[in-house]
């Protein structure tokens, strides 16, 4: 069984999301905690396999390309619903 994520784990995970090159020192203000405590909650985030980095080859060294991210927030119950648009 995976562990929850806390409202301070997705509280981490939003700001990473708008600010992902964003250091801990920026952040620790924002959240409320120490960036010590911020690098902990990501090193085990990520140990735990609830969280990642992708990369994606840069555009130059492949040649032209497209990647888009796609998030949808939908009520609870709705996903199939949803994803069928």
């Amino acid at each position: 069984m995976q562990p929850e994520l806390s409202e301070a784990d997705l509280a981490l995970v939003h700001a990473l999301q708008h600010r992902p090159r964003a250091a801990w020192s920026e952040l620790a203000p924002v959240l409320g905690v120490s960036a010590a405590t911020l690098a902990a909650r990501w090193h085990r985030l990520r140990a735990d396999g609830l969280s990642w980095v992708t990369a994606y080859p840069v555009a130059v060294v492949t040649g032209p390309s497209l990647v888009a991210l796609v998030e949808v927030d939908c009520a609870a119950g709705t996903v199939t619903e949803v994803s069928t648009r």
